[in-house]
């Protein structure tokens, strides 16, 4: 498989040095990514998955060095601008509770540049090679089924539901990881032409939302609902027709979304815990002075000790962080850090819709729309090295950026 587009052997034999240096270059970060992204889904451990993203950074500072031109095609500066302050801010805030931990906070940075290199290397992969976007949702979407797989054999065997291998121990963790695969799955059927690769594609991600509700986190399958239901939306606008009996695409998507807010008796525990645990951690960051702000930084202590009304042993709660990135953002980087991050995400989701006539802003669109509602019952720190929010987050602001804009004919 020829990552560098219509380059050819024969190019790269007759090409100067330094074009043989960036095709080599572009060959290695583009496997690089795929080990990243669908690695986070087999890789025994966090350690073996950030290794490849370290590779990914350093090649991809040594190709924009390289050919310092590339810096020219990004159409949307002002997004990478707000991003790269958003990242910088973030990781300065490590200082706020800096108590002499310098190292600490310079890893902060580095894993703030990691997300960047991650960024620029989705941005330069998407324009300077042809269907590389959908090489990396294929490899990502295989890599999620066979730790599914692997689950199923496991609990098969044993008789008792098992926890997920490698980095999806955590239930939650699994049926986030394996819904987002599922909405990578219904990209892949609607945008493949031939019937047989979209009947298959259609039944890899109905297992997918199988197991990834049968984890009952209300939460992913509210999230599958909606971007369900936005995948739907867009399907139907973009090919409609009279042929077809959209409506009953609609219909089938609609009942989707109702059922499934049906489908775990957990809508219970959520609105019994989180907004509690929302109410308590705002709350403790406007109790102290100059916090409000600027937040707590990242490397602050936000453990909350709560009285027990949700459903958990014992008669104190202790809570290690809020279960909401944009909480979390709040908490940590104050009302400046959640500004960035929702300039971030309006700026994206503006650039997604205005090129919606594109497959791969479709793509990010729907992304965004699971991954929204997710992080707003889940997650903690913005930056860290690579996890379910580099999939959730970066991966569609990545696809983002890397559309160029075209005129809808």
């Amino acid at each position: 498989m020829d990552l560098a587009g219509s380059a050819t052997y024969a190019d790269f034999q007759n090409g100067s040095p330094k074009e043989k240096l960036n095709l080599l270059l572009l060959l290695l970060i583009g496997i690089c990514m795929i080990l990243s992204c669908a690695g986070y889904f087999f890789l025994p451990s966090s350690q073996a998955n950030n290794f490849p993203t370290f590779l990914l950074a350093l090649s991809t500072i040594f190709f924009v060095v390289s050919e310092v031109k590339i810096l020219t095609c990004f159409d949307h500066s002002g997004l990478v601008k707000v991003l790269m302050l958003l990242l910088f801010y973030m990781a300065t805030t490590g200082f706020w509770f800096y108590d002499g931990h310098l190292l600490q906070v310079l890893k902060l940075y580095a894993d703030a540049m990691l997300i960047v290199a991650f960024i620029f290397a989705l941005i330069i992969l998407f324009r300077k090679t042809e269907n590389f976007l959908y090489l990396l949702v294929v490899t990502i979407v295989l890599a999620a089924v066979s730790s599914a797989l692997e689950w199923l054999y496991l609990s098969t065997v044993s008789g008792n539901i098992v926890p997920a291998g490698g980095r999806l121990r955590i239930p939650a963790l699994a049926a986030i990881s394996w819904g987002f695969a599922g909405i990578l799955t219904m990209w892949l059927s609607v945008f493949t032409r031939r019937p047989i690769v979209k009947i298959f594609w259609a039944i890899v991600g109905l297992f997918l939302a199988i197991v990834a509700l049968y984890q009952e986190i209300i939460y992913v399958q509210i999230a599958l609902s909606i971007a369900t239901l936005i995948a739907g939306y867009l399907y139907v606008k973009m090919s409609w027709s009279g042929e077809k009996p959209k409506l009953v695409l609609i219909g089938c998507v609609a009942a989707f979304f109702v059922v499934s807010l049906f489908l775990s008796d957990a809508l219970n525990d959520i609105q019994k815990d989180r907004p509690i645990i929302w109410d308590q951690s705002v709350q403790h960051l406007f109790d102290v002075p100059g916090k409000p702000l600027f937040g707590f930084g990242l490397m602050g202590d936000t453990t909350l000790s709560l009285p027990c009304k949700v459903p958990f042993i014992g008669e104190i709660c202790h809570v290690s962080h809020p279960h909401s990135l944009f909480v979390s953002t709040l908490v940590y980087g104050g009302i400046v850090g959640l500004f960035l991050l929702f300039t971030s995400l309006i700026w994206t989701i503006n650039i997604l819709v205005s090129e919606i006539h594109q497959k791969s802003a479709q793509l990010a669109l729907v992304i965004l729309s699971y991954a929204i509602p997710l992080l707003l019952f889940d997650g903690d720190r913005i930056i860290d090295k690579i996890d379910i929010i580099w999939l959730l987050l970066w991966f569609p602001i990545g696809i983002a950026l890397s559309i160029k804009p075209q005129t809808q004919e």
